[in-house]
């Protein structure tokens, strides 16, 4: 597999692990009551954050010459690491910061991966390092919301 073929696999990776995301979000949305106003619009920033991610990164596989794929047909290491990592948490019915740091982790490795390749177009690696610091801060974010709503019931 050369540099590009690689890149793409890895690119088509980080979309469907930010579907993933999306899908969880509004699983969440739908689980948190009516009084978690914060946490519920949070959770529909990151879906549009996401989307937003996966619009970008659309770009970048069409520039290394590649193909979005379908995941029911391949599921490469990386997006088996992210179902495994996922599929061991109870997010959304147990928000910790413990979580999300978690989901973080998974994410960023994923995110990280792509760095590893050398012959990565410039670009590409702009994004890719744009979209791990937003990851980043959205959990920042997160956990600021835990901790003040904590702090309010305490």
């Amino acid at each position: 597999m050369n540099s590009h073929e690689k890149v793409v696999e890895l690119l088509n990776d980080l979309i469907y692990i930010n579907r993933d995301r999306i899908s969880d979000y509004q699983k969440g949305i739908e689980s948190l009551k009516s009084n978690n106003g914060n946490l519920i619009t949070t959770y529909s920033r990151l879906i549009e954050q996401c989307l937003n991610f996966n619009d970008e990164l659309k770009k970048y596989i069409f520039l290394h010459r590649g193909r979005l794929k379908d995941i029911q047909a391949e599921k490469s290491y990386i997006y088996s690491y992210w179902l495994n990592e996922r599929n061991t948490q109870n997010y959304f019915t147990d928000v910790t910061i413990e979580i999300c740091e978690n989901y973080r982790k998974a994410a960023l490795k994923a995110y990280s991966k792509v760095l590893e390749v050398n012959d990565i177009h410039l670009d590409t690696r702009e994004i890719i390092v744009k979209q791990i610091a937003m990851l980043n801060a959205s959990c920042q974010h997160i956990k600021d919301s835990i901790e003040t709503k904590k702090i309010a019931y305490a």
